[in-house]
């Protein structure tokens, strides 16, 4: 009975973490990066309204590296958000580690039942806790992602700034140094770190396709046929999307370019 009650609090124990961090990693990151950087904006309109005066700056400045020098106008906004991503990106593998112990405890559970309806429960919690873990691993990657390239993550907000004539200009000015062979330090800089950016998601989305392959072969030979369709097309869409990564950052003018075509 003792060990029967350990195993209860143990299981609500794993549940209310999983809830927990998963809440966590969408509500506490912006509020922990204002606290780490003193840095405060009411909001993401906020932020990207600052950004794009900040490219203004930085533009008209020729500053030669953006986002990460004293006289860039861009070095807060970065500065916030890579530290948003590093909060981020800590709480969803917080998430992640607990959904995985979640889903190992709830089949354990669910092989030592015997009745149908609590057999169900068990599946449909299982069930529950993978999808925590999926989007948890997806929030992982993306946010590593911003952490070690926020200037192109922090850049992302100027298509969902408000358009100025001034913007507007600057934009288009980076746009036509970009494509035309001899980019000015400014633009050399933000295409250096957009390149970086595709890197790190092609790496860790290469990890995942190697995890998820291994995790097929492991499942093939359980025969749990099930899990094989879904680690196999997993396995499969994320090569797909590494390759798309490793392409762009091979060659991340035309990417970059489309993205500013697009704010322009």
């Amino acid at each position: 009975m003792i060990e029967a009650r350990a195993a209860g609090a143990r299981w609500w124990a794993v549940g209310a973490a999983t809830v927990g961090f998963t809440a966590a990693a969408f509500l506490v990151p912006w509020h922990a990066a204002s606290a780490i950087t003193g840095l405060t904006w009411a909001g993401p309109h906020e932020l990207a309204g600052s950004v794009g005066h900040a490219l203004v700056s930085d533009w008209a400045s020729a500053v030669p590296a953006p986002g990460g020098q004293a006289s860039s106008a861009l070095t807060d906004p970065t500065r916030f958000w890579r530290w948003f991503h590093i909060a981020k990106a800590l709480l969803a593998l917080a998430a992640l580690v607990s959904a995985i112990a979640l889903v190992s405890r709830t089949r354990r559970a669910r092989r030592a039942v015997s009745t149908t309806a609590l057999r169900f429960a068990w599946a449909s919690a299982s069930v529950v806790g993978g999808g925590v873990a999926a989007l948890s691993a997806v929030l992982v990657v993306a946010n590593v992602q911003g952490s070690f390239a926020p200037l192109s993550s922090v850049l992302s907000f100027l298509s969902s700034g408000g358009r100025n004539p001034a913007l507007s200009d600057a934009v288009t000015a980076l746009d036509a140094s970009i494509g035309s062979g001899h980019p000015t330090s400014t633009a050399a800089a933000i295409v250096r770190d957009f390149a970086a950016y595709h890197v790190v998601v092609a790496v860790l989305l290469a990890l995942v396709a190697v995890l998820a392959g291994v995790a097929t072969v492991r499942a093939t030979r359980a025969r749990r046929w099930g899990s094989v369709v879904v680690l196999a097309a997993t396995a499969t869409i994320v090569a797909v999307l590494t390759a798309a990564n490793i392409s762009t950052a091979l060659a991340p003018a035309p990417a970059l370019q489309s993205f500013l075509s697009g704010v322009a």
